[in-house]
């Protein structure tokens, strides 16, 4: 009973630490930040959008909170 408590606390908590973005087109495009969560609720990655595709620095961190890999994104783009 206490491990099935425990997965539905992560569960429900995944689904309110799950990515976050806004959308202001018209046709639902991702636009703006976008993170993405640990079950202990650190960041694993955050990538930023516009007009659906990646477009600033995507960003990877390891589980200690350290930026594992970095990339650079130019409207869907891989620039480095």
């Amino acid at each position: 009973m206490k491990k099935s408590t425990t997965i539905s606390v992560i569960t429900i908590l995944s689904l309110f630490f799950s990515a976050s973005l806004q959308s202001n087109n018209t046709n639902n495009s991702k636009n703006g930040k976008e993170f993405s969560y640990f079950e202990d609720g650190s960041i694993k990655y955050e990538s930023n959008y516009k007009n659906g595709k990646l477009h600033g620095e995507y960003i990877i961190y390891k589980k200690n909170g350290e930026i594992g890999k970095s990339y650079t994104y130019e409207m869907g783009k891989y620039i480095k």
